[in-house]
């Protein structure tokens, strides 16, 4: 695993996490978008790639990485620092993830915002990018996915971008299909904002129970009215503009 800057900028950092091929290599085609431009992102890539006994553990070590990448609360409050009730500066951070990477996301900003070790981070929003709930997994074709995901894979590799060997990706899909809600709680205890972004029109993706009319969290809607987008396609340059403007939104809410 490794912790890998995207973008520069004098903002609050967003970290996404890798999809379930491991590799940032999306992000960085999201990075250069105009909306974008002006945000400090990184990416955390799964390579090399240690087998997680679940998505809890898997969380725990990337939040570990994550607290040693991000800068030390500075003396005076700034642009990426917010303040606990006893008036000492926060380091602040997004984060979100497309796919895996977005129900990661989700379990690191619980453990940062549930363990004293982790008091001077402040997340301020968690962006899922079309994330599906890991019992959602029992209804979709594992084979298949992992075959996306690995043609994908294969591709990123020629470009000498690292990424999870098939192997290693049925793996995963293995782990989320034998997630229960005891593993992965959702968004439950969850106190920042957070946001999906799918172009799935029909629900959310398995999570309705956090996300959709009076739920806590918000779903933005992408490729509206239009065919051809679906969950890998909306990485790909035909989408990935809306995807942007999309993200670029839900930061304009959070990111001063």
């Amino acid at each position: 695993m490794s912790f890998m800057p995207i973008s520069d900028a004098d903002t609050t950092p967003l970290v996404l996490i890798h999809d379930i091929s491991g590799s940032i290599f999306p992000y960085a085609s999201l990075s250069m978008l105009p909306p974008l431009e002006k945000h400090t992102i990184s990416g955390i890539s799964a390579a090399p790639f240690q087998k997680p006994d679940s998505i809890h553990a898997w969380a725990h070590t990337y939040a570990a990485l994550i607290a040693d990448s991000l800068p030390p609360p500075p003396s005076s409050s700034t642009s990426t620092t917010a303040t606990k009730p006893t008036g000492s500066p926060r380091t602040q951070v997004v984060l979100g993830g497309w796919s895996l990477g977005g129900l990661l996301a989700a379990e690191i900003a619980r453990i940062f915002e549930g363990t004293q070790e982790y008091a001077h981070i402040a997340v301020l929003g968690v962006v899922l990018l079309d994330s599906h709930a890991p019992w959602h997994v029992h209804t979709r074709d594992m084979t298949s996915g992992a075959q996306n995901a690995a043609a994908n894979g294969s591709e990123l590799l020629a470009n000498g971008t690292p990424y999870l060997s098939p192997g290693d990706i049925q793996a995963v899909y293995a782990l989320l299909a034998r997630s229960t809600r005891a593993e992965w709680p959702g968004l439950d205890g969850v106190r920042c904002p957070y946001w999906l972004i799918t172009p799935t029109q029909d629900g959310a993706n398995g999570m309705e129970e956090w996300f959709g009319e009076d739920r806590a969290g918000e779903v933005v809607r992408i490729a509206e009215g239009e065919e051809g987008c679906d969950h890998f396609s909306m990485m790909e340059d035909d989408w990935i503009e809306q995807v942007g403007e999309a993200l670029a939104k839900v930061l304009d809410k959070v990111v001063l």
